[in-house]
């Protein structure tokens, strides 16, 4: 016997589409995160992080936890959590300046519900993004400085004047908008920071 699915499949997959069994109706939290400047980074010092949320339905009360993994022996690890935000948490950006430990293993990005429970979760490796020693950072047009330069949009710049702890030289070829970040460059700057 052969069935014949014009009018049927149609009928069975508008069902399903209704009922919300189809996985392309039902959208899924996801997150991803950038650690550093252009995913650069060095160990044990501060580094920005971004992190985008999306595919929330609507707005939870959570928290956003970082996960980094520290100790001398990679197989017996142990766990250092920072938060980045709590309260009320919708899709978007947000961002935070963390010390960067150790990138031998991958930092974990967490959505946590008020309940404790996970709403979505992002590993992300940073073994590659990890200097031994600071770098120049080119905000706005591509700048050559020394082929090892990292490149951000200036929007993307840290507010936090401590987040510019791996940074060697800022190179400024487009211009800031932001006065948060003109305040924590030049706290940075008085600092020592070269600008």
């Amino acid at each position: 016997m052969r069935i014949r699915w014009g009018w049927c499949g149609a009928l069975v997959a508008c069902a399903l589409a209704v009922l919300g069994f189809a996985p392309w109706v039902s959208a899924q939290p996801e997150i991803s995160a950038e650690f550093g400047f252009d995913h650069q980074l060095v160990r044990y010092r501060f580094a920005p992080i971004q992190v985008t949320l999306s595919g929330l339905p609507e707005p939870i009360a959570g928290h956003l936890i970082v996960q980094q993994f520290v100790g001398p022996d990679p197989s017996t690890p142990v766990s250092v959590e920072q938060e980045i935000v709590s309260g009320r948490i919708q899709n978007g950006v947000y961002r935070g300046t963390l010390p960067a430990y150790d990138p031998i293993l991958p930092i974990i990005v967490q959505l946590i519900d008020e309940q404790g429970n996970l709403i979505a979760s992002v590993s992300e490796s940073v073994r590659q993004s990890a200097r031994g020693l600071p770098f120049a950072v080119v905000a706005g047009a591509p700048y050559h400085v020394d082929d090892t330069e990292a490149i951000v949009d200036p929007s993307e710049l840290p507010a936090d004047w401590w987040a510019y702890d791996p940074v060697s030289v800022l190179w400024l070829t487009s211009p800031l908008t932001t006065r948060a970040v003109w305040v924590g460059l030049g706290a940075w700057v008085s600092a020592g920071g070269s600008l």
